[in-house]
């Protein structure tokens, strides 16, 4: 994992930095940030698999959020015939920043599926928890005996012939882009008090007892002991939505997400065309020229920072 973090440092921490401090020094007194997650991974209709996170301050209440995005764009993506003006100009007034992460099919960060790979994984990770983070912090110690169970559990699931290696890898891949971007917006700005990630709801959350949380406390944990002053994020609420599967109050903040990952996701980076006209708008009104979204491609050995310029 720290191979990974690496070189999305090393793309991140050009030009890409810049354009995400901008946005950030726009809100330099905001304390709360949440974050929404859309994805398209292996859709046969689809030329790209994408993962995209939308950034937003918590600068309204979440109701009224929702009544704005809402009033943009009614419907998801896939529901919806065109995409309105008000949404297109609101994309491109830096009230959010998304990251978007294009994996190509034999990139290193695919890796993770080898099932040899997955189960040292879960080892690694019950070890450090029972040989270091009980040793250490002992007062801690009924919170972790509820991650290692959940853990066991997970393990015991893996044994199965019918286990799905390749799903398990996709929660992992994405709980650890989830963290990268919570490591990065902890480093960037000066004072969080609390952060949300407000998942799309798919089978990576429902999946062996939504083990994606377990896996998201424990790589944003370990991102930022590593990487960043105790001060820094130590005290930081993290916030995570219960009951996720049931229809809940975050919709409209996917809803972003969603129009920005399914833009991507249909774009041929070869011949440069998309399926329909809606898909066409999000590449030249929402995404083209945007510098408030962010597009990384992870390569056979490396990460590439994509241009979505209209020429």
């Amino acid at each position: 994992m720290e191979r990974v973090f690496q070189v999305l440092e090393n793309t991140v921490n050009r030009s890409t930095i810049n354009d995400f401090r901008i946005f950030t020094n726009r809100f330099h007194d905001v304390t709360k940030w949440f974050m929404s997650s859309d994805y398209c991974i292996d859709d046969k209709g689809k030329p790209n698999d994408v993962i995209t996170f939308v950034i937003y301050p918590y600068i309204l209440d979440f109701p009224q959020w929702s009544t704005l995005i809402g009033s943009l764009q009614k419907t998801d993506l896939k529901n919806c015939r065109s995409i309105s003006n008000e949404f297109c100009s609101f994309s491109h007034e830096g009230y959010f920043f998304s990251f978007n992460f294009l994996i190509e099919k034999n990139s290193f960060i695919n890796k993770w599926k080898d099932h040899n790979t997955l189960n040292q994984l879960i080892d690694d990770v019950l070890d450090m928890i029972n040989n270091k983070w009980k040793v250490n912090t002992p007062h801690m110690i009924e919170h972790y005996n509820e991650l290692e169970e959940r853990l066991k559990k997970l393990k015991n699931d893996m044994c199965a012939k019918s286990f799905n290696y390749k799903l398990l890898s996709r929660t992992i891949i994405t709980t650890f882009l989830a963290s990268y971007i919570r490591h990065l917006i902890i480093r960037e700005i000066e004072s969080v008090e609390i952060f949300s990630w407000l998942s799309d709801r798919d089978k990576m959350t429902s999946c062996y007892n939504s083990i994606y949380e377990v896996m998201y406390e424990i790589i944003s944990h370990c991102m930022c002991y590593n990487h960043l002053p105790e001060d820094k994020y130590f005290h930081i609420k993290e916030c995570i939505p219960a009951n996720i599967e049931e229809k809940i109050f975050y919709d409209e903040f996917v809803r972003v997400a969603d129009f920005i990952c399914g833009g991507i996701a249909d774009f041929d980076l070869q011949k440069k065309r998309v399926h329909k006209q809606k898909h066409c708008t999000l590449i030249e009104d929402v995404i083209a020229d945007n510098h408030n979204i962010a597009i990384l491609l992870f390569r056979k050995n490396d990460i590439a920072k994509c241009s979505h310029r209209r020429n």
